[in-house]
């Protein structure tokens, strides 16, 4: 859905006529469209450059997400930039989910731990991913 913009951010909410505060959940300084929320919202950007991601941190989803498109045929490095990606983008809609629904934001760091955790355990018992984890420095929170 994310690679599409299907994602229901605020700002969609307020073009179908809902009465919704429209800005961002996690920094309360901008309105909320998909490019903020995972690209330029200060709390993204904080996971980003924690995640070793902060070089690849651009203003858009479809210049990140292009290159990374037929990633299978690429090295092991590509394929684990492709998992954390992934993982990523399950973690921060995670929060602003639990953020809407009332929860305090919780301090990036908490989340990028998290993160780590969930990139550890989808690459057990693959040693390519393993050493991938290894040689970017998230095989240990």
């Amino acid at each position: 859905m994310t690679m599409v913009d299907g994602i229901v951010t605020k700002d969609k909410l307020l073009k179908w006529g809902k009465v919704v505060n429209g800005l961002c959940v996690l920094c309360n300084a901008e309105m909320e469209p998909r490019d903020h929320m995972f690209f330029r919202c200060v709390y993204a950007r904080r996971m980003l450059a924690d995640l070793h991601f902060g070089s690849l941190c651009r203003d858009s989803w479809v210049a990140i997400v292009a290159p990374g498109i037929h990633s299978c045929r690429r090295p092991i490095a590509d394929r684990v930039d492709g998992l954390i990606w992934c993982i990523y983008c399950a973690g921060l809609w995670k929060e602003r989910s639990r953020c809407v629904h009332g929860t305090s934001v919780r301090i990036a760091e908490e989340l990028v731990r998290e993160t780590i955790l969930d990139l550890n355990f989808v690459s057990r018992n693959n040693e390519c991913l393993e050493e991938g984890l290894r040689v970017v420095g998230l095989d240990q929170v």
